[in-house]
């Protein structure tokens, strides 16, 4: 992971206050793990089109299933 403890826990307390705020963040992974935390939907874009959204685990098993070469 990025940065040391203090950092991380900081980065977590800004976006959890961010979240509370905000009707929309864009927030951009690869990561199952994060999206799962931090998202309630999922957008899968490839070569300017979007392929699916929805909830975060269907669409990161289609993208990975498509493009990741095999199973989540």
């Amino acid at each position: 992971g990025a940065g040391d403890a203090a950092f991380q826990k900081k980065a977590k307390e800004r976006l959890e206050t961010y979240l509370k705020n905000a009707s929309v963040l864009v927030f951009c992974s690869h990561s199952i793990k994060l999206m799962n935390i931090w998202a309630n939907k999922a957008l899968w874009i490839s070569k300017g089109e979007i392929m699916d959204f929805g909830n975060v685990t269907p669409v990161f098993e289609n993208y990975w299933n498509n493009e990741g070469g095999g199973k989540i």
